[in-house]
C-alpha cells in the first residue's frame, strides 16, 4: 500500500514533534492507524507505513545523507537531525548515526526566503503571543485561532490547545458581564475598512462602561453616531478608529472598536477625506501621542536622567542608523548637569500636551521641564491638587 505524499505530511503534521523533540515512528504510527480505522479501511503494516513515511525523504541513506543539517545544533553522540522541502513545507527528521535509521519526524512550515532566517516554530509563537495578549480578542474564538496555527504550522509549534487556551490573556468585553457575543470585533474592523476603502460614512452605537449593583457592566446605550472614518489604528492591544465628526477635517476623534456595536455603512454618504498631518505616519502618531488624547499641542524640551535613557527608547523608539540625534520623534540636543546628575537635554516636536502629561508624570523624578508652557502648568495643578488630596486625608 502506497500512500500519497500529501497524506504523509498531513499525518507528521498532526503530531506535536519540533526541532527539538521530533515525534516518534510509534506516535506517528499510532495515528495512521487510528485514522485507518476511523475509516472503516484496512490497516496496513507498521513496516508499510514507516516506509511510506521514509519515502518521503528518499529512498536510501545516500539519498537522504544530501539533507543533513549541520547547523540543528544538538548535543547528540547517537543521532543526526535533518529536514527536507517539500512544496511550502519542511519535513523535518532524527537519524540514527549508526545504522542511518529514521527514528523521528516534525513538521515546519515553509514561508519563502523568511524560512531561511527564521526558525518557524519560533515565529509561530510570535504569530501565538501577539494574539494571546491581546485586548480583544474573545473566548469565542480561541480555538479557532488554535486550529488555524496548528494548521499552518503543525501542533508542536503551538502548544497544546488547553495550554492555548489558559494561557490567552483574556481582558476584553466580555469578561465584563459575560457578553461573550455582543460585539464581534473582526467583524467591526471588517466593515470599518470596507467603508475607508469606499470613502462612506459609517454609523454606529458606542458601548461603555457602568457600575450598576456592584458589578461592572457594559451599557450599550442609544446614541447613534455618524463619523467619516479614515484609518484603523492598533495601540496597546486594542484597535482604535479615527474619523471626523462633521466637516471639520482638522479635528479627529478616536473610537474603540471593540465597544462599537450595531456599525452600519451608508451607501449614500461620501466620508470626509483626511487631511490633518498625522494620518500619514501612524507608527509615529501613537508614539508622540501614548493615550490617543485630543487637544493641543506645542514643542517640549525636557531635562531626563542620562542614565535612564533606555525608558526613552522603550516608549519612542531607538534612534535610527546610530544617530542618536534625530530619529523624527525625538532629538538629543545635548547633556548638561544638574545637581550633579548627568542629564540629557530632549525636544519632542508638535506633541500632544494632554497625552504627554500623564507620560510625564511617570518619570518626574527623571524629568526638569525646560520649555513647554502648557505641560509645565497642567502637571504644577495635577501635584498640587494630589498634594491638596493627600493633606485632607491625612487631618482626617
Amino acid at each position: 500500500m502506497k500512500l500519497t505524499e500529501q497524506e504523509c505530511i498531513d499525518f507528521i503534521k498532526s503530531t506535536n514533534g519540533t526541532k527539538f523533540e521530533p515525534s516518534e515512528i510509534n506516535e506517528i504510527c499510532a495515528i495512521m492507524e487510528e485514522k485507518f480505522i476511523l475509516e472503516g479501511s484496512s490497516l496496513p503494516a507498521k513496516g508499510t507505513l514507516v516506509r511510506n513515511l521514509r519515502r518521503l525523504i528518499g529512498k536510501n541513506a545516500e539519498e537522504i545523507d544530501k539533507y543533513i543539517d549541520k547547523d540543528i545544533v544538538k548535543e547528540d553522540k547517537n543521532y543526526e537531525y535533518g529536514y527536507k522541502i517539500i512544496s511550502d513545507s519542511k519535513i523535518g527528521f532524527k537519524r540514527t548515526k549508526r545504522g542511518k535509521k529514521i527514528v523521528g519526524y516534525w513538521y515546519e512550515k515553509k514561508l519563502g526566503e523568511i524560512a531561511e532566517t527564521v526558525d518557524i516554530p519560533t515565529f509561530a509563537k510570535y504569530l501565538a503571543d501577539s494574539v494571546t495578549y491581546s485586548k480583544i480578542l474573545g473566548p469565542a474564538i480561541k480555538r479557532e485561532y488554535y486550529v488555524a496555527l496548528s494548521k499552518t504550522f503543525g501542533q508542536g509549534a503551538v502548544k497544546e490547545a488547553r495550554d492555548f487556551e489558559e494561557e490567552l490573556f483574556e481582558l476584553n468585553n466580555s469578561d465584563i458581564d459575560g457578553k461573550i457575543d455582543e460585539i464581534d470585533v473582526m467583524e467591526n474592523v471588517s466593515k470599518i475598512q470596507q467603508a475607508i476603502n469606499k470613502h462612506k460614512k459609517i454609523k454606529f452605537k458606542l458601548a461603555f462602561y457602568d457600575y450598576i449593583n456592584k458589578k461592572v457592566k457594559l451599557n450599550f446605550g442609544n446614541q447613534e453616531r455618524c463619523v467619516s472614518p479614515f484609518r484603523i489604528m492598533m495601540n496597546n492591544g486594542r484597535y482604535y478608529l479615527m474619523a471626523f465628526i462633521g466637516k471639520n477635517v482638522k479635528k479627529f476623534y478616536y473610537f474603540r472598536i471593540d465597544l462599537m456595536s450595531e456599525i452600519t455603512v451608508m451607501d449614500n454618504e461620501g466620508s470626509v477625506k483626511p487631511v490633518v498631518e498625522e494620518s500619514n505616519n501612524p507608527l509615529k502618531f501613537i508614539y508622540s501621542n501614548p493615550y490617543f488624547y485630543s487637544g493641543k499641542k506645542e514643542t517640549i524640551v525636557l531635562g531626563f536622567k542620562a542614565d535612564q535613557l533606555t525608558q526613552i527608547f522603550d516608549w519612542f523608539g531607538a534612534t535610527k542608523d546610530d544617530d542618536l540625534n534625530q530619529n523624527g520623534l525625538y532629538e538629543i540636543q545635548g547633556e548638561y548637569k544638574s545637581e550633579n546628575i548627568k542629564m540629557l537635554k530632549i525636544k519632542f516636536p508638535n506633541i500632544n500636551v494632554n497625552a504627554f502629561s500623564f507620560w510625564v508624570m511617570q518619570y518626574i523624578e527623571c524629568i526638569e521641564i525646560l520649555e513647554g508652557a502648557q505641560l509645565k502648568k497642567i502637571v504644577i495643578e495635577r501635584i498640587e491638587t494630589a498634594l491638596k488630596k493627600l493633606k485632607k486625608d491625612k487631618s482626617e
